[in-house]
């Protein structure tokens, strides 16, 4: 999310006309370039053991065959420690899936993103001037919103240490989306007054 603020604020910065929509669009870049810097300490201490090792776990915890190099398994013995491995698979499996389904969610949230700002490029490239200025602030302003949202909810279900970064990070875009909201109010007073000045 904040690659794609970067990279909308970057191409805002260098197209529009308007002096005031040129230094929110500067500011979006930097202050989320700044976001990505305050989440990287957190990277480590979130990302989780690769599938492949808590598999490979499993199967070295898997009982012994009896054969020619085993000697015979009590059975009684093989019953108990069966129930064991059972267990141990059971809630390995339960881990596995459940990064399994997190790193789908991480997927879908990745390519939900990169869709959204691709659909914003494209609707802003077919756009000029006062238009372009409309489309870019409006797209921030429910973009933050929606960003806002996001970040309350991650607060919330987050250590102390992270929800002071949130907080900070929330402050901001909270800023974002009000000044997008200014900004949108100073266009459409300067389209009313050409519409009229028009007639």
């Amino acid at each position: 999310c904040n690659n794609a603020g970067i990279k909308m604020g970057q191409m805002a910065a260098s197209k529009s006309k308007s002096s005031e929509v040129k230094q929110f669009a500067e500011m979006l870049a930097k202050d989320h370039a700044k976001f990505n810097e305050q989440l990287k300490p957190f990277i480590a201490s979130y990302s989780s053991e690769p599938v492949s090792l808590a598999t490979d776990r499993v199967t070295a915890n898997k009982p012994a065959v009896a054969g020619k190099d085993n000697p015979p398994i009590n059975e009684e013995a093989a019953s108990s420690k069966e129930t064991t491995i059972s267990k141990i698979q059971t809630d390995t499996t339960l881990k596995v899936d459940d990064q399994a389904i997190l790193q789908r969610l991480y997927e879908v949230c990745q390519a939900a993103h990169e869709n959204h700002m691709a659909a914003c490029k494209e609707m802003l490239t077919m756009k000029n001037g006062t238009e372009f200025d409309k489309g870019f602030v409006g797209s921030q302003m429910v973009g933050h919103m929606m960003l806002s949202s996001e970040l309350k909810a991650l607060e919330s279900r987050s250590t102390k240490e992270f929800q002071s970064v949130i907080r900070e990070i929330s402050k901001s875009v909270d800023g974002h989306m009000h000044k997008a909201m200014s900004i949108c109010k100073t266009l459409d007073g300067q389209t009313e007054k050409t519409e009229t000045s028009d007639r």
